[in-house]
């Protein structure tokens, strides 16, 4: 007898979101790194801080920014600041699977992220392989700074 395995929907990874035009964003995420499954934990890119890549744990020093501000940069034009792009500081979840493809010099890919307000299944959350468990604590400390707590469920 065969096995059937239903996909994760965002159903199961999403248990609240306040505003959607604010909880889930459009995000660009950087080519060649393959399929990243929705809940996939992401951050900015050091290249571009306009992409998104899989979180790098690895950096837990003290001057790490985690708040947001925004600024006005002109009459229409708003965006949010959060010190250089870290790769290790989470700034977003993926809110549907992604294939990126293997090739890093494709151009980034459009997707859907959780960016701000919303309650996560902590056990619908993809973390990096290897991520320590006090990277891991860091982490969510720098994700409920967002407004994106996690939450056990049963």
């Amino acid at each position: 007898m065969s096995a059937y395995f239903q996909k994760k929907t965002l159903g199961a990874l999403l248990l609240f979101a306040g505003l959607p035009h604010v909880t889930k964003r459009p995000i660009k995420v950087a080519a060649g790194l393959g399929v990243l499954p929705l809940g996939t934990v992401l951050a900015r890119s050091t290249a571009d801080a306009d992409v998104l890549v899989v979180l790098a744990p690895g950096s837990t020093a003290a001057g790490d920014k985690i708040g947001t501000c925004t600024v006005s940069t002109g009459p229409d034009v708003v965006k949010d600041v959060f010190g250089p792009p870290r790769p290790s500081i989470p700034v977003a979840v993926l809110a549907e699977e992604l294939d990126t493809g293997e090739e890093a010099e494709d151009e980034p890919l459009d997707a859907t992220g959780i960016c701000a307000h919303a309650v996560l299944a902590a056990g619908e959350v993809v973390w990096p392989d290897g991520i320590t468990n006090e990277q891991k604590a860091l982490a969510i400390t720098r994700l409920d700074a967002r407004s994106i707590v996690l939450v056990e469920t049963v």
